[in-house]
């Protein structure tokens, strides 16, 4: 006797695949940080899981929104910062 496994096809026992995560939107004050930003900031925050690094990206975006927008409500505005000779640092 010869027994053949196809494996082309899902065996019909096995558990069906679980759904991706639904990730919430991070907002601040109603303000959305987009989902893109939060995959660029991920670079800067190394961690152990992607997920780490995602929270830890998240939480720093936020923090920068928070502070923009108490520096709008205190009517701070960005002065450039320049020498003498009119160049600016990059930071």
């Amino acid at each position: 006797m010869t027994t053949v496994i196809d494996k082309r096809h899902p065996d019909a026992t096995a558990a069906p695949p679980r759904p991706a995560p639904r990730l919430t939107p991070v907002t601040v004050n109603g303000v959305v940080i987009p989902r893109g930003e939060i995959a660029r900031e991920t670079q800067n925050h190394p961690a152990a899981k992607p997920v780490e690094a995602w929270a830890a990206a998240a939480r720093a975006l936020v923090v920068r929104e928070l502070l923009l927008q108490e520096a709008r409500r205190l009517e701070i505005a960005p002065s450039p910062i320049s020498d003498e000779d009119g160049r600016s640092p990059v930071l």
